[in-house]
């Protein structure tokens, strides 16, 4: 009987180690992945030379791997860096100068970005026109997609696909020196989530940056070196919250704004 014990005790070990290795350590980048507690992966190389035919086949035009001079972006701010159990390069093209784009292996599957900032500057202006009236000041609309998506993207993308079901941040640059900040920001948030409730746009937050009018006529959300250009004229910061569903009761969440003067 106790031989029986040990036997069956030794086949449930062994079935238990391959379940633990089938969920930690499977080939989801073209490699093995370690997934370790706390999101952490260790990924074996990505499948350079495939991702960059992907890329080059899916969009007709030549990408090359960011090397030792790639700069980290908003939407870009790690060559390293991977969640989900995908793994990748940082991307670029000569037809879309002073930009980066991401594309990743999950699965087997190809993932990037690229199709998402063809359209970003459209989904920026028709996300300004939604809310141009809610109030005076002027200000610039920049919608810069985060790293990782949803899922694969279309080369015929839509800006109403981009702002409805893409992940993205929304950062608007305001004219002036902030003095009607809380009301504009209360405003700002109101008119954001009408749009949210509305299906009009997905993200739940957003910042703005109070900068001297002169200076918005200078930003290219295509061009991160035109952002980080008047990095040093901002005036205020601030961030928030807004549109999160919280019940049954269809309440809506939201944050007071958390202000920075510089």
């Amino acid at each position: 009987m106790k031989r029986i014990y040990k036997i069956v005790g030794r086949f449930f070990t062994i079935i238990m180690s391959l379940i633990i290795l089938v969920i930690t350590f499977y080939p989801s980048n073209g490699g093995p992945t370690i997934n370790l507690p706390g999101g952490i992966a260790i990924h074996a190389d990505p499948p350079r030379k495939k991702l960059i035919q992907y890329m080059n086949d899916k969009y007709g035009v030549n990408f090359y791997e960011a090397g030792d001079d790639f700069t980290p972006d908003k939407g870009h701010p790690s060559k390293y860096v991977w969640e989900d159990g995908s793994n990748g390069i940082i991307v670029y093209t000569y037809a879309f100068p002073n930009h980066y784009f991401y594309v990743r292996s999950y699965l087997g599957k190809y993932y990037d970005d690229y199709a998402l900032h063809l359209v970003e500057q459209e989904a920026e202006a028709k996300l300004h026109d939604m809310i141009k009236d809610s109030i005076d000041s002027d200000f610039v609309v920049v919608c810069p997609p985060l790293t990782l998506q949803p899922r694969d993207l279309d080369t015929d993308v839509t800006a109403d696909v981009f702002l409805k079901e893409s992940n993205y941040r929304i950062e608007i640059y305001v004219g002036g020196n902030g003095d009607n900040k809380d009301m504009e920001a209360v405003e700002l948030k109101k008119a954001l989530t009408r749009c949210l409730s509305a299906g009009e746009i997905k993200t739940y937050g957003f910042s703005i940056y109070y900068c001297d009018e002169k200076y918005l006529e200078q930003i290219n959300s295509l061009d991160q070196s035109t952002i980080d250009g008047i990095s040093d004229h901002i005036y205020w910061s601030g961030s928030c919250l807004y549109g999160v569903d919280v019940g049954e009761e269809n309440q809506w969440m939201t944050e007071d704004f958390h202000w920075t003067n510089f």
